[in-house]
């Protein structure tokens, strides 16, 4: 499976892209700092083509399966921290139970001054969408029809559009009627005020709005949360469910290519094209504030050849160092994890841990202040509690010695405190 590079300090790109580049052994040590993403068009990738790869299929279960994108695509999507960004997007727009100040302040984040729901955030939940499917599809003409959006959304099983042939496909009546109008837009240009309107009835249900349906207009809305649920795949790795993963999914980006694709006919029918001042304001905008919402976890890289200070790198690195470097060094990296090794910094090992995201299940190897969620922790403890995976219920150390009780309070309360 294709390796993670990690969120990193803006302030440091360069210096710790390379860092974990050398230590993870990586073949592609080019920095793709800055906002290069937001000045189209893009430059064709020079993995596009052969290189690629068909779509990976995860198991999880006996003929069941979701689909990641293929490899290079994913790697691309991690050497600019795509994953984490996107989620960030959604996370400091949900201020409260989803993502409250106190966890946004250890990813060194904020809430945003426009909230889900409120006016103005439709177009921007489109705009920014729109942003990921033309930079990918840009950088990968070649490659970008294997996760194209859909020609139109399958409505049974056996619909060819159907990116997942083993799962049943069943939509409720509203739901299908709000596909209806979707898939023929024109006909209903007038059901919205703007493209703001339009992008809220399309992103929320009136749970979320407080919007209603307009009888004999338009029903109440929701398609894109109907979307994301329908073709979500419990036990995955990667739930679609989970805006911190989900960019690795197929199905991510056929549901969003074809949102756009919708979208892009319901500008046409009001006249609008790609030139409009207003659509490309907010592109430029909702691009470049996408590209700084890195998980900011990381101090600055020590100078080459300085001692490493600090909690993980005088307290938790030696206890990784000791039980892990048998199978999760540079040289061996078991389950495309590196945790210790000789002449490996403490630094480019926190870097892949904290805030990344775990091959197995849908949780981060680390999450700052959260052992409970946190897999590194579930794995050395054995703690399996509501995990639900094939084949990921080992408890690490597989043998020989393994962390003592006030080695593992070490580590607990290294994440406790945020993991610094």
């Amino acid at each position: 499976m294709a390796r993670n590079h990690g969120p990193i300090s803006k302030h440091n790109t360069r210096i710790a892209s390379l860092l974990l580049l050398a230590a993870l052994g990586a073949c592609d040590g080019s920095s793709h700092s800055g906002h290069h993403e937001c000045q189209y068009p893009l430059s064709k990738d020079s993995r596009d083509g052969a290189m690629v790869g068909e779509p990976v299929q995860l198991a999880v279960g006996p003929g069941q399966y979701d689909l990641q994108i293929p490899a290079v695509m994913k790697d691309w999507l991690d050497e600019r921290n795509w994953a984490s960004q996107h989620g960030n997007w959604h996370r400091v727009r949900r201020c409260g139970p989803v993502a409250n100040e106190t966890d946004l302040r250890l990813r060194g984040l904020s809430c945003a001054p426009l909230q889900e729901g409120q006016a103005g955030d439709g177009y921007g939940f489109l705009a920014m969408h729109r942003h990921m499917v033309q930079a990918l599809k840009q950088s990968f003409p070649n490659s970008f029809p294997a996760i194209r959006g859909f020609s139109h959304v399958p409505l049974t099983t056996t619909d060819s559009e159907n990116p997942l042939p083993w799962k049943t496909i069943t939509w409720n009546d509203t739901q299908l009627q709000e596909l209806a109008l979707l898939e023929k837009i024109e006909d209903h240009v007038g059901a919205f005020k703007d493209d703001d309107d339009f992008g809220l009835w399309l992103q929320y249900n009136a749970l979320i709005t407080g919007m209603m349906g307009i009888p004999g207009v338009r029903p109440e809305g929701g398609a894109h949360i109907a979307l994301h649920a329908q073709f979500a795949v419990p036990n995955s790795p990667y739930s679609l469910l989970d805006n911190r993963f989900n960019t690795y999914l197929v199905s991510f980006w056929r549901l969003h290519g074809w949102i756009d694709d919708v979208w892009t006919r319901f500008r046409a029918a009001r006249g609008l094209g790609d030139d409009d001042p207003t659509l490309q304001q907010q592109m430029k905008e909702q691009c470049e504030g996408m590209h700084e919402l890195n998980d900011n976890y990381l101090p600055e890289a020590p100078p080459p050849g300085a001692p490493e200070t600090g909690e993980f790198a005088t307290k938790v690195q030696p206890i990784l160092l000791t039980y892990c470097r048998g199978c999760h060094s540079p040289g061996t990296r078991s389950a495309s994890l590196v945790l210790a090794g000789v002449g490996l910094s403490a630094y480019a090992v926190r870097q892949g841990l904290v805030g990344q995201p775990s091959h197995e299940v849908g949780m981060r190897l680390v999450e700052p202040g959260s052992p409970e969620q946190s897999w590194l922790w579930r794995k050395l403890t054995g703690d399996f509690s509501g995990i639900d995976c094939v084949g990921c219920k080992n408890r690490m150390p597989q043998a020989g010695a393994a962390p003592n009780a006030s080695e593992l309070e070490v580590i607990r309360a290294w994440i406790a405190g945020g993991a610094p």
